[in-house]
């Protein structure tokens, strides 16, 4: 047996599988082939193995992480595959870049998330050295039960997309980027200093005709498994697939999202 498949089988006997199944799922043997005294002899001895070499055990939940991991993204690209014309298409979804780019960013935020105002330079960088790149915001106010401003902020940057289309969203979208106010630190006022700039006219309080947009994120966020801010889809305008799609959660370099728009402009 390897190093890694005996890593494996004492993870499964501390988790709580049985020894014989973790067995089993290992080596060619069957439950059949121990007696109850082999058993848990082989208890004993996976036991006292594990007490003498605990790294085995932090190896072996690693790897049985990064296998949930894979699997679980996996799932995330085949769903994006699978959504991807409300991923791309949706008219009300505001964009920066190239309106007819080859390569589709797709981030989920949420306009008070310290991790997505971190990231939008490391955006802003991609979207100048890639112009065949255009970037999809899909608001995604996870944190409006915290703070009412999160979905506020939401509904003011479809709206002001909605009047004044991208250069007036891009000048919302960027401000409040560089405001860098996370957490409950923005406000109406910051709001609505940036809607001037725009040139769009928007009364905070009405703007209940957004909230079907904000549940179709909401829905689409939740069957991609996203449960949190920022998250992008990357993918080819035409021809996405599960090869040159890539999902990414939470906080990523510029090195790590470069990767991904080069995926999907190769394959795509």
């Amino acid at each position: 047996m390897t190093k890694q498949k005996l890593a494996l089988l004492l993870a499964s006997v501390v988790t709580g599988a049985t020894v014989t199944s973790a067995f089993a799922a290992n080596t060619t043997n069957t439950a059949s082939s121990f007696s109850a005294a082999q058993q848990e002899e082989i208890g004993k001895i996976a036991m006292e193995y594990l007490v003498n070499n605990p790294e085995v055990l932090i190896d072996a939940s690693m790897e049985l992480k990064a296998r949930e991991d894979a699997k679980q993204n996996a799932l995330r690209v085949s769903e994006a595959v699978k959504q991807k014309n409300a991923l791309l298409n949706d008219k009300e979804t505001p964009f920066e870049g190239n309106a007819d780019g080859d390569v589709a960013i797709v981030k989920f935020l949420d306009y008070q998330c310290s991790y997505c105002i971190k990231s939008s330079p490391i955006v802003d960088a991609i979207l100048a050295k890639n112009s065949d790149a255009k970037l999809l915001i899909k608001n995604f106010p996870i944190l409006a039960k915290r703070s009412k401003l999160s979905d506020t902020a939401a509904r003011v940057s479809l709206e002001v997309f909605k009047q004044q289309g991208e250069k007036g969203f891009a000048i919302y979208h960027q401000g409040i980027m560089q405001l860098g106010l996370d957490g409950e630190k923005l406000t109406e006022v910051n709001i609505q200093a940036l809607v001037k700039k725009t040139g769009a006219t928007v009364d905070l309080a009405q703007l209940e005709e957004w909230s079907p947009e904000l549940m179709k994120t909401m829905k689409l966020a939740q069957d991609l498994r996203f449960s949190g801010t920022p998250a992008y889809v990357v993918m080819p305008v035409k021809g996405a697939n599960e090869q040159n799609t890539t999902v990414l959660g939470g906080y990523v370099e510029e090195a790590t999202l470069q990767a991904a728009v080069a995926l999907a402009k190769q394959q795509g």
